[in-house]
C-alpha cells in the first residue's frame, strides 16, 4: 500500500494514497460559528466548497490548539509555515481537506509486515487520545509514523458537536 507521509510539529503520519485526492498550497479559510475546534472553516477549490480540518487537534487534543479568530487562510506562507498543505482526502462521498504542517514523500508500506496495530499509544505526543485516528505505527524514515484512520477524522456528527479531547 502506498502512503502519503507528512508531518504535524516534530511527529510524522500518513494515509493511504488512494484517499488523497490532491495536495494543495494553503487556502482561503471562512470559519463556521458552531462547529468544533478542528474545524477551520470552508475554502473554495476551484468551484467545490470543502471544509478544511485541522489535523493538531487530533494529534495533540490535549493541548489546546488555538484558532487566531482573525486569520483567513490556513496558514500565510513565510519562512516557518512555507511547507504547509492542505491534503484533499475522501472517504466514500465525504471530502474534506486536512491542515498539514509539511507534506514529504509518497512511500511503500507493507501493511501485513510492517505495521504494528497496537497503534503505538505513548510514542507520540497525543499518546493515548490518538487511538481513535490511529490504524498503527510503521517506521517511516527511520521515525515512528502514525497511519490516519480518515473513518474517524471525516465523521459528520464529530464536527458539529464536539472535538477530539473531549471523544475521551
Amino acid at each position: 500500500m502506498e502512503v502519503v507521509l507528512f508531518t504535524l510539529a516534530q511527529d510524522q503520519y500518513a494515509v493511504p494514497v488512494t484517499q488523497v485526492d490532491s495536495i494543495e498550497p494553503p487556502l482561503l479559510v471562512t470559519r463556521l460559528p458552531g462547529t468544533a475546534a478542528f474545524v477551520m472553516g470552508l475554502a473554495n477549490l476551484r468551484g467545490t466548497v470543502l471544509p478544511i480540518l485541522d489535523l493538531r487537534h487530533f494529534a495533540w487534543p490535549t493541548v489546546g490548539v488555538q484558532a487566531d479568530p482573525l486569520a483567513t487562510a490556513v496558514a500565510q506562507p513565510s519562512s516557518e509555515t512555507a511547507e504547509v498543505r492542505v491534503l484533499v482526502v475522501h472517504v466514500g462521498e465525504i471530502t474534506a481537506g486536512l491542515r498539514v504542517d509539511a507534506v514529504l514523500d509518497v512511500v511503500e508500506v507493507d501493511f501485513d509486515r510492517d505495521v504494528r496495530t497496537d497503534r503505538g499509544k505513548g510514542e507520540f505526543r497525543g499518546g493515548e487520545s490518538q487511538g481513535d485516528f490511529i490504524d498503527g505505527i510503521v517506521s517511516l524514515k527511520q521515525l515512528p509514523t502514525g497511519l490516519i484512520r480518515l473513518e474517524s477524522i471525516l465523521n459528520p456528527s464529530l464536527a458539529l458537536t464536539t472535538g477530539p479531547a473531549e471523544l475521551r
